[in-house]
């Protein structure tokens, strides 16, 4: 079984913005938020 392929300039472009989230320890949920919108595209 072979592994899926990565879209790589999706994954650049994620992680760039949840990079340039500030969340300080302890305000983490603008981070959370942005990841969970981002992973229910993939319901």
């Amino acid at each position: 079984m072979s592994l899926p392929t990565i879209n790589q300039d999706y994954f650049v472009d994620f992680l760039v913005k949840l990079l340039n989230i500030p969340s300080p320890t302890g305000f983490a949920e603008p981070a959370i938020a942005f990841v969970e919108k981002e992973l229910s595209q993939f319901k």
